[in-house]
């Protein structure tokens, strides 16, 4: 792939690409930096990336596993610091290996003629199903994400995460009856 084209892939994937990372990252600092990796490490690779055969699932494959590689680092550090420092105490990480606060959500503006009322309970659900989501464990919840969230087929999704077809069908069957339970359990008609 030439310079061009790959400008022309920023552009015409770059947002679906961001908003992947979000979800990963759930912060907006974290995920500005694995976008950036995510597009630095496409570029060294843009000779293997086929324009013709998707290569938003490249570019994801790319950011699941640089974010992989981060969480496994930062435990790591984190498992080196506790045994030099001898304490319980953590070094500002989250169980996600990124800083702790608030996750930032990118949140589209609408217009839906909702009333204040209904648009209050309709944003606290959604807060409700990112808190169940969050609390899945990772390999339930990754192919969510590409999924809903990236709009990754099932077989983008078995290529971005180097698994069987049948294993993502699988495990998105597990994840919703999960967030299915969990939700009727906290009092939410699913």
């Amino acid at each position: 792939m030439e310079q061009e084209e790959f400008l022309n892939l920023i552009q015409t994937d770059g947002a679906a690409v961001y908003g992947f990372c979000v979800k990963l990252a759930e912060s907006r600092m974290e995920a500005d930096d694995l976008y950036q990796d995510t597009f630095l490490k496409a570029y060294e690779k843009r000779r293997q990336i086929d324009r013709f055969s998707n290569p938003r699932s490249f570019l994801m494959s790319i950011a699941v596993g640089l974010w992989k590689n981060r969480r496994r680092k930062f435990a790591r550090r984190n498992r080196i610091a506790l045994a030099c420092a001898g304490t319980g105490e953590g070094s500002g990480m989250d169980a996600g290996g990124f800083g702790r606060g608030e996750a930032q959500d990118i949140e589209a503006v609408r217009d839906d003629g909702l009333l204040p009322e209904e648009e209050l309970i309709r944003k606290e659900e959604c807060q409700m199903l990112r808190r169940v989501v969050k609390e899945l464990p990772e390999h339930l919840r990754l192919p969510l994400y590409l999924h809903y969230g990236a709009g990754s087929s099932v077989d983008e999704i078995a290529g971005i995460l180097h698994i069987p077809a049948g294993t993502v069908k699988s495990r998105m069957f597990r994840a919703k009856n999960r967030l299915r339970k969990e939700l009727e359990e906290r009092g939410y008609e699913v």
